[in-house]
């Protein structure tokens, strides 16, 4: 199987399956999921692709339990990947590794910044923001269930709704664990 590798330098872990990393000089969050979960939650994004207030992914690929493994316990910063139609046959030993746009701040600790004190029209404008995620989630089925200001994130300029991979790999239903940010 021919393999190659991407390099990723972990900046510090989200969660037990979510890192913040730099790729290719930017700042990224990378996520491990099942191969099955992973499938469905590109074909969910593929159908977002269209929203710009949902942090999107910026690349996703197939890697080997053994190799993600290596990458999590911090012994190589370089994970070894597959294209899809080379792991078909062995899918249950290989995850999908998603790499998604990172915001630069959430919408918690700017509030904090600046003591809560916000004008009314940055309230707007995230408050539509938020709207538009969530309509555009819901019409896939979909229920993000911890909509709360850590995972509303500034990108790009942007106000973004973050998390809800998990629920996105839920059989058109809600889930109650997100990743975060």
């Amino acid at each position: 199987m021919e393999t190659r590798t991407k390099k990723f330098v972990v900046k510090r872990k989200i969660s037990d399956e979510s890192y913040e990393v730099e790729w290719d000089s930017r700042p990224a969050a990378i996520h491990f999921l099942s191969t099955a979960d992973g499938i469905k939650v590109q074909d969910h994004f593929s159908k977002l692709s269209g929203c710009d207030s949902i942090v999107h992914i910026r690349d996703s690929f197939y890697a080997s339990k053994d190799s993600s493994d290596c990458w999590k316990q911090e012994k190589s910063n370089d994970i070894e990947y597959y294209k899809k139609d080379q792991i078909s046959e062995k899918a249950a030993e290989h995850v999908t590794v998603l790499v998604t746009e990172l915001g630069t701040i959430n919408l918690e600790q700017y509030l904090a910044n600046v003591n809560w004190k916000v004008p009314l029209p940055f309230v707007v404008d995230v408050s539509i923001s938020v709207c538009k995620a969530i309509v555009a989630i819901h019409k896939l089925g979909v229920v993000h269930t911890e909509i709360h200001p850590e995972h509303i994130v500034e990108s790009g300029g942007r106000w973004k709704l973050a998390g809800g991979l998990t629920a996105l790999a839920a059989e058109g239903g809600a889930s109650s664990r997100l990743l975060a940010r």
